[in-house]
């Protein structure tokens, strides 16, 4: 599905710059124009092609470089494209149509250019050509208006998702690294007495890699541990892609460890296992940072004792959401009791799951609140998830599905980034 996403975004950039070529040639200094825009449709194809290099290859280039660069691809292909598309493929349909009609209307009509005239002594009248001299004025009152218009609205078009990208640009910099601190109490019933007041800093989906570096990574640790929390919870996507940015992961989890005096405990989630998943699982292992696959890890908190479930992502053969009935199957088998426990998914699909075994509390990321969200109800998220932003219901069993702290895509419309604080309470 990925490769044929791809392909659809480079078919659509040759048919841009076809579609642009065509509209531009008419206008004054129409090669600057057609240049111009092949520079550009070029430039993303490059762009596609250099998202594909190795890791270490790309370890080389700055970040001062991939950020932005990395941007404007993003922007332009999983933004401006689909809008343009939606706009633009009405409009041809719809000329085609109409240019349909009016062919059938005009070879029916026949002689639309003739002129009627009466034969004095029969009165029958006649149709005869229209003469040069008048052919020749109707065409010079009406060309420079609707030459001059169309080449206006042909200019306009093709310049409006170059101008769209340039608006991406500037709010993904203006929005660059911000985030919230999102304050929720949390009714849990039959919650342990001393667990009353109980505070998780649940923070998920940091993307470190291309838009989220050291300076971002900085902020979201510091602001995690002025929180205070009784537990740090992490539901994936630590890293966005390359295996080569978990060193700087690493790094700065090990800080967080050092500034808060709460356990810490993590799920891996499908970003996690993009490029090199072995050994994304592995060196967290090794470096003992409190991921689980799986698996369950003891906490105690003001004297109560319970457990934090870690669920894994994907199968051997592929790295999907596929696997998640599965997965749940053996950690709930293997590590769930009862009682008062903490189920850490990535995939927020994971609740009905654990709302089925009875888990009081399921924390999950992975939807981004929705990305690009023109309500709280109407956007990306409800239109691909069940869940998608804050907390959720089921019986007893609780959900909160937090917006993210990084980014993958650059650019939030109704779903800010955040750092969620959930305070615990008894029913």
């Amino acid at each position: 599905m990925f490769f044929v996403v791809l392909i659809l975004l480079v078919l659509f950039d040759f048919w841009f710059l076809y579609w642009s070529n065509k509209r531009l040639k008419t206008l004054p200094y129409a090669a600057w124009w057609r240049t111009l825009s092949a520079v550009l449709v070029g430039a993303q194809l490059l762009g596609l092609g250099l998202m594909f290099l190795p890791s270490d290859t790309k370890a080389i280039l700055p970040p001062s470089f991939w950020r932005p660069f990395s941007t404007w691809l993003y922007v332009w292909h999983l933004l401006v494209v689909p809008v343009t598309v939606v706009i633009l493929l009405p409009v041809q349909v719809s000329r085609g149509v109409v240019g349909g009609v009016r062919g059938l209307m005009g070879s029916r009509a026949g002689g639309l250019s003739e002129s009627a005239s009466v034969d004095a002594a029969t009165g029958v009248s006649s149709l005869e050509p229209a003469s040069g001299s008048d052919r020749a004025m109707i065409e010079s009152l009406n060309r420079p208006l609707l030459t001059s218009r169309r080449r206006f609205l042909g200019a306009a078009a093709v310049m409006a998702p170059h101008m769209g990208l340039a608006a991406g640009l500037l709010e993904s910099d203006r929005q660059g690294g911000l985030f919230r601190i999102r304050e929720m109490s949390l009714s849990i019933p039959r919650l342990p007495r001393r667990l009353e007041g109980m505070v998780i800093a649940h923070v998920s989906d940091t993307h470190v890699g291309r838009f989220v570096r050291e300076r971002e990574l900085e902020r979201i640790m510091q602001a995690t541990a002025d929180i205070k929390p009784d537990l740090v919870a992490f539901t994936g996507d630590l890293i966005d892609y390359n295996i080569a940015d978990l060193d700087m992961s690493i790094s700065a989890l090990k800080q967080l460890g050092r500034m808060v005096k709460a356990p810490v405990a993590l799920c891996v989630g499908n970003h996690d296992l993009f490029d090199k998943a072995e050994v994304f699982r592995s060196r967290m292992r090794i470096e003992g940072l409190g991921l689980m696959l799986n698996e369950t890890m003891p906490v105690e908190v003001r004297g109560e004792r319970f457990n934090v479930m870690g669920l894994d992502w994907g199968l051997p053969e592929a790295v999907r959401a596929d696997g998640m009935k599965e997965h749940m199957k053996r950690l709930v088998k293997k590590h769930w009791s009862g009682g008062f426990g903490v189920l850490l998914a990535h995939h927020p699909h994971a609740f009905d799951l654990a709302a089925e075994a009875g888990i009081p509390l399921t924390l999950a990321g992975h939807t981004h609140g929705g990305q690009l969200m023109l309500s709280e109800r109407i956007g990306l998220g409800p239109l691909a998830y069940r869940y998608w932003s804050g907390a959720y219901e089921k019986g007893d069993q609780r959900l909160v599905v937090s917006n993210g702290t990084g980014n993958w895509f650059p650019i939030r419309i109704g779903a800010p980034a955040e750092i969620a604080k959930i305070t615990l309470r008894g029913a």
